[in-house]
């Protein structure tokens, strides 16, 4: 019971990260990837919400709930039995939905990489599988039972929840041929943002980013054309990006894995940071 509370600790704290990226916007850091096939295209596709509702918060009321069981197993606060029974019908529905999101992500959206769908199959599994210790052979044939009705009734929710749901990405990878276009930047920069972009270079700061993606524009945007004129940025995607297109070997060397990402006195910074995190990281006063 300490290993399925902890297995579903760990899925609740994933999903609650998803959703409220979902609820208030922003980007998820996960692993570099091509537009459209990365794990933000996959978690704001056509399959991220079920009826209207995030998967990510229906997955994380379903991982909260069997960590609350768990817990309650190990204070002993309800009879054993019947806790045993909840947690295979709730492993059992967590497996059944983790199934058919591996089958989405297989055929339906292009074999894109979402690292946060892997992560929950494998919970999900190990929580149905640390589950089944607590049964005996005899309890088999009302396991079975129990299993078969509840997978099915997943799979049909899933199926009739996603049943007019249009194109999952915005594009194949087939199709995809972008040219190295960067947006203008339009902001201005005023004396303290100048000041942290000379110390920034001062100290051998680094932006990498990739000309497609919003949210390095929306950084530079923060920082002002003048700014980002001092700062050393660093393209991935100098060429363009289309099929098997590579990252810049500088971004390859660096281990780059999302966009945009701060390299900052040694140390790696993923996503968009505000001027406060950037002085921060920096060792720089704002108020200088």
């Amino acid at each position: 019971y300490g290993l399925i509370t902890s297995l579903s600790g760990l899925g609740a704290i994933e999903t609650a990260y998803l959703s409220w990226i979902k609820i208030f916007g922003g980007s998820a850091i996960c692993p570099a990837s091509g537009p459209g096939h990365g794990c933000n295209d996959v978690l704001n596709s056509a399959y991220s919400t079920l009826f209207g509702t995030p998967l990510s918060l229906i997955g994380f009321v379903a991982y909260s709930s069997i960590s609350l069981l768990g817990f309650s197993m190990i204070q002993s606060l309800f009879p054993e039995d019947d806790v045993r029974w909840l947690l295979l019908g709730g492993t059992t529905a967590l497996v059944s939905a983790s199934s058919y999101f591996l089958y989405l992500l297989t055929f339906k959206l292009e074999n894109a990489s979402c690292a946060y769908c892997v992560a929950s199959v494998l919970l999900s599994f190990g929580l149905f599988i640390s589950t089944l210790k607590g049964f005996k052979w005899k309890d088999v044939p009302r396991m079975a039972g129990l299993q078969l009705v509840i997978g099915a009734a997943v799979i049909f929710t899933l199926s009739t929840g996603f049943a007019a749901a249009g194109p999952a990405l915005a594009g194949s990878s087939e199709d995809i041929d972008l040219p190295p276009i960067e947006p203008e930047v339009t902001t201005s920069s005023d004396a303290t943002k100048m000041s942290l972009a000379k110390h920034l270079k001062s100290i051998g700061a680094k932006m990498y980013g990739a000309f497609w993606c919003s949210h390095c524009h929306e950084q530079k945007q923060e920082l002002g054309k003048e700014a980002m004129k001092i700062l050393e940025y660093v393209e991935c995607f100098p060429d363009g990006y289309r099929k098997n297109v590579k990252t810049a070997k500088a971004c390859e060397a660096a281990k780059i894995e999302g966009f945009p990402t701060w390299i900052i006195k040694g140390e790696k910074y993923s996503g968009e940071l505000s001027l406060e995190e950037l002085a921060d990281a920096a060792g720089f006063s704002l108020e200088k």
